[in-house]
């Protein structure tokens, strides 16, 4: 299966520093990231980079769509 193509759970800690954690259906770390300077365009890239995100977990509720890769809602 193509590395884009794996079904990945997002975590997300939007904020002043954005946090971003994925992991495969299986609990395993696949990698973490934060930064101040994550722009949407930045964090959508950065996630389809590493899979195809099926799960969105965030500290917020709701999830601010802000941050979802583009074609994605809830």
């Amino acid at each position: 299966m193509d590395l884009k193509e794996r079904p990945i759970i997002v975590g997300l800690d939007p904020g002043i520093k954005t946090g971003i954690a994925l992991i495969d259906l299986n609990g395993n770390l696949i990698i973490t990231k934060s930064s101040k300077n994550f722009s949407k365009s930045k964090i959508s890239e950065f996630i389809l980079n590493f899979g195809n995100p099926i799960i969105f977990s965030c500290d917020v509720s709701p999830l601010p769509k802000k941050y979802l890769p583009r074609g994605y809602s809830y």
